[in-house]
């Protein structure tokens, strides 16, 4: 089982996650779409990294500010839909 530092930043390749775990589907992708404006006028925007994968014709999505939180989401949905041993 190794050791997941939840707080380290993102790789500059949002890919990296795959060296680790080659099996696992899905993508992973950093979020900075317009939400709208804000009270000021000005405009706001979203700032998190998005997991998705699909499984049996069903789509999965996560979202989170922490990048490892996407990459542990990911493995445990291949987890659950496969017979492979945990992973971390």
């Amino acid at each position: 089982m190794q050791e997941i530092d939840y707080f380290a930043p993102a790789p500059a390749s949002l890919d990296e996650w795959r060296k680790d775990y080659p099996n696992v589907r899905g993508t992973i992708y950093h979020d900075k779409s317009s939400k709208g404006l804000n009270l000021y006028g000005k405009p706001s925007r979203h700032n998190a990294y998005r997991a998705e994968v699909s499984y049996q014709g069903k789509k999965y999505r996560k979202r989170s500010i922490l990048y490892m939180d996407c990459v542990q989401f990911l493995v445990r949905l291949h987890q659950e839909n496969t017979n492979e041993p945990e992973l971390f």
